[in-house]
Parts: C-alpha cells; sequence; structure tokens
C-alpha cells in the first residue's frame, strides 16, 4: 500500500503568503535601519513580496516532492465490521484483523 500526502496549492500560497508578510516585514525594517530612509525601505520591501513569494512557492513545491522527515500511519482494513453483513459461509465470517498501525517512514 502506497500513500503520498501532498500539499495542496493553496496551502502552498497561504503559507507563502503568510511568510511573506513576516519576512517582508523584517526586510523593510532592515532596509531602514542600514539607509536611514523609509521610502527606499518600503520600495524594497514592495519588489521583495511579490518576487519571493513566487521562489518560496516554488521551493515549496520542490520540498513536496522530497519524501524526507515524513512520518506516515497506515492501518490495515478491518473485516470484523464486515462480518455482520456477510453470510456465515463467507471467506470473512470470523476472520478478525486487528488493526496495525505501522509508522513507515519514507527516508532516513
Amino acid at each position: 500500500m502506497s500513500v503520498k500526502i501532498r500539499s495542496s496549492f493553496n496551502r502552498s500560497f497561504a503559507k507563502a503568503f503568510s511568510w511573506r508578510l513576516v519576512a517582508t516585514f523584517t526586510t523593510v525594517v532592515i532596509a531602514y535601519l542600514a539607509t536611514g530612509k523609509i521610502h527606499v525601505a518600503l520600495e524594497i520591501g514592495f519588489f521583495e513580496f511579490f518576487f519571493k513569494i513566487g521562489v518560496y512557492m516554488l521551493h515549496e513545491k520542490v520540498w513536496n516532492s522530497i519524501p524526507y522527515g515524513l512520518n506516515v500511519e497506515k492501518q490495515a482494513l478491518d473485516l470484523t465490521a464486515m462480518e455482520s453483513s456477510q453470510p456465515s459461509s463467507s471467506i470473512a465470517s470470523g476472520l478478525v484483523l486487528a488493526p496495525l498501525v505501522a509508522e513507515e517512514r519514507l527516508a532516513k
């Protein structure tokens, strides 16, 4: 059984946008401290915001394709729930699978 975990485009965009707000604010502060000119700091922050949001989205999509550090839990099918709906002569009759929880490390 193979399980893939992927982030949606909207999730990646929301993360990129929220991070850009924080990062752009710090960039504006640093630019202001370096130049002493608020208009220069705001211009740098404005251009940096739009350019780096695209760079971050690309970075996020690359990381979504890398399984490093992902932990996935799998569970086996519990046939006891099916037992009551199946005829007594079925293969599933009397078969009990205990839930199997396995932690799979995709990459070490």
